[in-house]
């Protein structure tokens, strides 16, 4: 059959400053929130991909912790470094993101990091850049600023390195430091053996947002449904990455710097949660043994889950196909349809011509418009944009209409519904 699942144009090759310039177009592409009483909301958790440490570039650590004036604790038993200026409260999320990670990764058939393990908090996105850079010896130029995490498994500096300035809330500690937790608990799996890099990133994106909805069930359900909208748009434009075409670190991080990034984790995600509802319980597991036994990653998935590598790009586009572009037709969407007073209403355009510019306005059913319908949003590379609604917590009942004009030609109108106080959000 004929393969729809193809990938864009990649940065591959791009120079120092093109790559930079690649990066801020992918940042600037994000799109803004739009309000109605109350500040925007970030849709995104954290900007950017969660990068973990390639073995080529590791490199003596040129400083230790307490040179950096960094604090040491122990927390439960677990080993933190903070930063001044790091809040006590975001020490605490980071930890419990870990006491919860280690609770969940039997589940998927893997043991906990072992020992030496420290988790590292800085105060912000430049001290995560530079500190880590001492700390771990990797350049300057392998931790990108748009990095929110990295885990870095060797050596003393062992452990799991945050932008703490980034973490707004526990949840987003959760996935944040769940993903970069799982990575380590892979190389103690393998070894120095690899997996696609796909197959990794989807395995800690997997456990992350399990973590995640352990912590705040909502916010990991609006981050899932999001993560299935930017997919179901790529594949409305046929731009979807095959796994194929993300299977080498460089394949992988040609994609990011392309601006690919949130397109390349959610498809990754939702790859491999694919395949290990097939292997049943454990099955990540079972193929990072296999693996670690000297068995070909190719073997050891076709053996726990039935599908061969070789039929796997087929497959994913046909199974995502017939499951997200029913769920996502062209057009606009809404997260919840109903909410009761208070309610941060999640819209996505999905399939609409990429890079169109989306102005939007809000109206209720009796002609009042809000106060302030947000600015423009842009569509992403793959046809995709993002924007919340926040209603007052003394919201009327009422049902209110967004209404999108783009400047690529989409038109479209969409209801949705204040319910009275006391009413539960309703699903997806």
């Amino acid at each position: 059959m004929r393969l729809s699942m193809r990938p864009p144009a990649s940065g591959r090759g791009l120079g120092g400053r093109a790559l930079w310039a690649a990066l801020l177009a992918a940042l600037l592409l994000l799109p803004p929130a739009s309000q109605a009483t109350a500040p925007a909301v970030a849709l995104d958790l954290l900007a950017g991909p969660l990068t973990q440490a390639d073995e080529a570039d590791r490199v003596a650590p040129t400083a230790d912790p307490a040179s950096l004036r960094l604090r040491d604790q122990r927390i439960r038993g677990r080993l933190v470094w903070s930063q001044a200026g790091v809040p006590d409260q975001q020490i605490e999320w980071a930890v419990r993101a870990w006491d919860a990670t280690v609770a969940a990764l039997p589940a998927a058939g893997l043991a906990a990091p072992g020992d030496p393990l420290a988790l590292y908090l800085f105060a912000d996105g430049d001290a995560f850049r530079h500190l880590t850079s001492e700390l771990t010896g990797l350049p300057l130029s392998a931790i990108h600023g748009f990095e929110g995490g990295r885990s870095y498994a060797a050596g003393p500096p062992r452990g799991v390195y945050v932008n703490a300035g980034a973490i707004a809330s526990a949840a987003q500690a959760a996935r944040l430091v769940a993903h970069e937790l799982v990575h380590l608990a892979e190389r103690d799996a393998i070894g120095n053996r690899t997996v696609p890099r796909w197959f990794s990133e989807g395995l800690a994106e997997r456990v992350a947002q399990r973590v995640m909805a352990s912590v705040d069930a909502d916010a990991a359900a609006e981050r899932l449904w999001r993560r299935a909208a930017v997919v179901a748009s790529a594949l409305h434009h046929n731009v979807a990455y095959p796994p194929s075409a993300l299977a080498t670190p460089v394949q992988w991080n040609d994609a990011a710097a392309a601006g690919q990034d949130r397109l390349i984790y959610a498809e990754a995600l939702l790859t491999v949660d694919w395949l290990l509802e097939r292997g049943g319980p454990g099955a990540a597991g079972r193929v990072l043994a296999a693996v670690a036994s000297d068995k070909p990653f190719a073997a050891a998935l076709d053996d726990v889950t039935g599908i061969r590598v070789t039929a796997l790009d087929a497959s994913i586009d046909a199974a995502l196909r017939a499951d997200l572009l029913p769920r996502f037709p062209v057009g606009i969407h809404v997260f919840a349809p109903a909410g009761p007073p208070g309610t941060r209403f999640q819209f996505a355009a999905v399939g609409v011509p990429p890079h169109e510019v989306l102005s939007r306005e809000f109206v209720r059913e009796d002609g009042h418009p809000a106060r302030d319908s947000g600015p423009p949003a842009v569509a992403g590379p793959v046809g995709s944009a993002y924007w919340t609604f926040q209603t007052r917590p003394d919201s009327e009942p009422a049902t209110w209409w967004v209404t999108v004009q783009g400047d690529h030609g989409t038109s479209a109108r969409l209801s949705f519904r204040v319910t009275p106080a006391g009413d539960a959000p309703a699903g997806p």
